[in-house]
């Protein structure tokens, strides 16, 4: 997770081709799984691991895209744990 952080300054095409390429995944495999689990780590306790501009900006769109794929596309359960 430290190295996606990094990416998502320093090398941000890096970091958006991480997270399409996700999305992609989850397009392809739903059709054979009957249960999704994911977790992140995006924030700690009390606040974001990283800028909340930072995460609009770069992350949030990609998360809620999976997320809506998951549950409107896929016949599976959900299990997301932040």
């Amino acid at each position: 997770m430290d190295e996606f952080f990094i990416d998502l300054f320093i090398r941000k095409n890096m970091a958006e081709a991480l997270l399409k390429r996700v999305y992609e995944y989850f397009k392809k495999a739903g059709k054979y799984l009957d249960i999704v689990w994911t977790s992140d780590d995006y924030d700690v306790q009390e606040q974001l691991s990283i800028s909340r501009p930072m995460w609009v900006k770069m992350v949030e769109s990609w998360v809620k895209k999976c997320v809506e794929f998951i549950k409107n596309k896929m016949n599976v359960k959900l299990f997301y744990h932040t």
